[in-house]
């Protein structure tokens, strides 16, 4: 199953139906079907959500990634010696940092390089995989499919966080998990939120 962040909204990528807990459901009938579910899906914000199912997984997501211009990126959960997680402030949204691949680029090094330059910290030691998030979004008229790749890390940095200006990152900020759910969940961007409710 995949769940793909359109504007804020999914769509669930299944092999069966799910009980249709995500909003309306559809039998994936090739194509040019999957790209007009997706263009009306995109068209009527009042839709919650959707899911797009077939017994064929595989043909059904390859058809799907088809359709964009898929960008990986690499970004960390990243936990201090006093426990507090590592968030940084975006254009006015609460975020945890990330950034694209550089060619010939692992996920992971990507993944601690950003987390370095966006938030002027060292020390970092990836722990654990932490799963990935799916989101689309436009970029001089192409549809993109961003894929970012998450990484559990831990850091013994003590010294003062400076947030990449040029990122358009305003605050980077440690907070514990009662500030996370207070100050994160409430100003954060849907695909950001499922991975900070399992903190």
């Amino acid at each position: 199953m995949y769940k793909v962040f359109v504007n804020e909204r999914p769509i669930v990528l299944s092999n069966t139906p799910l009980g249709l807990q995500n909003g309306p459901g559809f039998a994936f009938d090739g194509v040019q079907h999957l790209k007009a579910l997706y263009t009306a899906f995109k068209d009527k914000p009042t839709l919650e959500g959707i899911t797009v199912f077939a017994d064929d997984f595989e043909t059904l997501k390859e058809a799907f990634w088809a359709m964009f211009k898929v960008i990986e990126a690499g970004g960390g959960i990243v936990q201090n010696s006093a426990g507090d997680y590592l968030f940084i402030k975006r254009l006015g949204f609460w975020d945890l940092p990330k950034g694209k691949l550089d060619k010939g680029e692992s996920i992971e090094a990507a993944a601690l390089r950003e987390v370095e330059e966006e938030c002027g910290i060292t020390g970092l030691s990836i722990t654990a995989p932490a799963g990935q998030t799916y989101h689309t979004y436009e970029h001089k008229g192409n549809e993109v499919l961003k894929v970012t790749h998450w990484y559990y890390m831990q850091t013994n940095f003590a010294g003062e966080l400076i947030p990449q200006a040029e990122e358009d990152i305003t605050e980077a900020r440690w907070m514990n998990k009662e500030e996370v759910k207070a100050v994160v969940l409430p100003n954060t961007y849907a695909s950001i939120a499922e991975l900070v409710k399992q903190l």
